[in-house]
Order: structure tokens, then C-alpha cells, then sequence
């Protein structure tokens, strides 16, 4: 295949010579400038392909992966058991669940505050649970008018799920910067007009903030996702004393004992569940009937110990 380059002061001309030489059939190879010239590479032919070589990119990682396992064998350790360290300083886990709801359950349903401060790890469903804790405000109260406070560290825009459904039922949303709830306290919350503040911006939000929104008929709720390590849980439950405790996702994970002997054991009470999808009849208090249920799953004779240890 041979090659034309053809060079002219501009486009037109060059083209012309390539349609001259080579005809209307002609491929373009490349078109470029050199020292003020238009250069035109044609040829009447394309070239012919490169060879492949038949490999493909999986062929290449796999052979890849055989020449490093041959490379290097894989080592074996042996595993010598340990028998666990005792806990210093840790309250014991309640036995059974009649002590289990003894130390978890308040002798009156949860009510709902006229301020709902929600907390928690990430991923735990606080945005939905603001959500779900506004539907209920409209449900038990009717005529109220939630607002729902969602802070952030900057300047950018709430979660798209929070704006959807905020616009969907008619809530007001609100999404000051974290650094402005601070500095003045926040006065009494108004029961006609309850708000429902989610820190999803600040999982490890400090007293003096918690302080700040706290006043007046207000509650803390922290939001933990069901299937949590025990250790995990009272860690977690740990860091904000005081605070009731709405277990999520529990439609996803069902709460074994030795989670539920770790909330037991820190001495917060556990108020909410909210699960399932959507945010209307999601949300629902705690009762014994509801630990009974979850109990009945559990392998016979199972305790929180021996659950732990596992």
C-alpha cells in the first residue's frame, strides 16, 4: 500500500491534489500543519490490520494470577485457640429476656417530644427515620406542621431523598449550616409545630451541641441498624447516655440475643423499630409483645454470653 502526502499553502488545494491523484475513493490518513503548509497523508488502500495475538483482557489476568500463584505458594498458619480475656469495668449482660426487657422497656409506650434529635452511625437510616418520625407527627397530631431540620457541613443540598419526600407530603425542610446551630441555644420546641433534627452530618456530635437542641420537650433518639456485633452496639449506645434507642433495618436483620443483651446492658431503653420501606406505618414503638417475637428466633437456651464468644 502506498502512501501520498501531498502539501498545499491550504485545505482546498491539498484535497484537490489527493482527489487528483487518487480519486473520490481515496482514505484520509492524517491531516496536519507543518512550517505554514497544510500536509495531507492519503492512500488508496487502508492498511491491513495489526495481528492479534488471540488473547483477551481476561486471558491476560488470568494468566497473571497463575504465574503469581506459582510465584508465590500460599502460606498456612496455624490458628492455637485463646481463651478470651475477662472484661474489666463492663456491666454483665442481662440473662433472659424477662431481664432483658426489664432493663430495656419503659413501664409507658414512647411518646412523641415536640423536638426528635436523631443520632447515629452512618448508614443507620437516620434520613429515613426523620421522614418517618414527620409522618407521625401528621398521624398522632393531627393539623401540627413538622419541620424537618437536616444541618450540613457546607453548602450543599440535602439528601435527594429528603427533598423528594419532604415535596411529596408537604414538609417543610430546613438546611442550616452545622456551625450556626451552635453558637445561639435553641428556644423551646412549639408542640404545634414539632421539629425533627437529623445530624446525619455529624455521627459523633458532641454534648455541648446535643445540649444546645435539647431543652424543652425534646428526646434523643439513637438510631442503631439491627445485626450489630454486640461490642459495636454497647459502644455505640455508649456515647450518648441518655438517649433512646430505635433500632433500624430490623426487616433485614433480626436482632439476636447477644445484641439485644448488649442494649440491655447500657442502660438506655429502647423506644422505636423502624423498618421496611416507604415512611408511613414504618415506625413503630417497642413493646414486650415485640421482643417476645424476636426471642422466639433465637436458638433454644441461646445466651448473651455464649452469642459474644462466637
Amino acid at each position: 500500500m502506498g502512501i501520498l502526502t501531498v502539501r498545499a499553502p491550504d485545505s482546498q488545494q491539498a484535497m484537490e491534489e489527493v482527489l487528483r491523484r487518487l480519486g473520490p475513493d481515496a482514505y484520509i490518513l492524517s491531516t496536519s500543519q507543518r512550517d505554514g503548509m497544510i500536509e495531507i497523508r492519503a492512500a488508496r488502500d487502508l492498511p491491513p490490520p495489526a495481528p492479534s495475538s488471540g488473547q483477551t483482557f481476561g486471558d491476560f489476568l488470568e494468566a497473571r494470577r497463575r504465574e503469581t500463584t506459582a510465584e508465590r505458594p500460599a502460606l498456612v498458619a496455624e490458628r492455637i485457640w485463646m481463651p478470651p480475656s475477662p472484661a474489666k469495668g463492663l456491666t454483665p449482660l442481662p440473662r433472659g429476656i424477662d431481664a432483658m426487657a426489664q432493663a430495656l422497656l419503659s413501664a409507658a409506650l414512647a411518646d412523641l417530644p415536640s423536638r426528635v434529635v436523631i443520632v447515629g452511625p452512618p448508614g443507620a437510616g437516620k434520613t429515613m427515620l426523620a421522614l418517618r418520625f414527620a409522618a407521625l407527627f401528621l398521624e398522632e397530631r393531627p393539623g401540627c406542621e413538622p419541620l424537618i431540620v437536616a444541618p450540613r457541613l457546607g453548602f450543599e443540598a440535602p439528601d435527594a431523598r429528603l427533598r423528594h419526600w419532604s415535596r411529596l407530603v408537604g414538609l417543610e425542610l430546613t438546611w442550616p449550616q452545622l456551625a450556626d446551630l451552635a453558637p445561639a441555644p435553641w428556644p423551646a420546641p412549639d408542640p404545634a409545630r414539632p421539629e425533627i433534627v437529623d445530624l446525619s452530618c455529624a455521627p459523633d456530635a458532641g454534648p455541648a451541641l446535643l445540649a444546645d437542641l435539647l431543652r424543652g420537650d425534646s428526646e434523643l433518639i439513637l438510631a442503631l441498624p439491627a445485626g450489630l456485633s454486640p461490642r459495636m452496639a454497647g459502644r455505640l449506645a455508649a456515647d450518648f447516655p441518655g438517649a433512646t434507642l430505635c433500632l433500624t433495618r430490623t426487616d433485614l436483620w433480626a436482632p439476636d440475643a447477644a445484641e439485644i443483651g448488649a442494649l440491655a446492658a447500657s442502660g438506655l431503653s429502647l423506644g422505636w423499630e423502624s423498618c421496611g420501606t416507604g415512611i408511613v406505618d414504618v415506625l413503630r414503638r417497642i413493646d414486650r409483645a415485640r421482643l417476645d417475637e424476636w426471642a422466639a428466633d433465637w436458638p433454644e437456651g441461646s445466651e448473651p454470653e455464649k452469642e459474644e464468644r462466637q
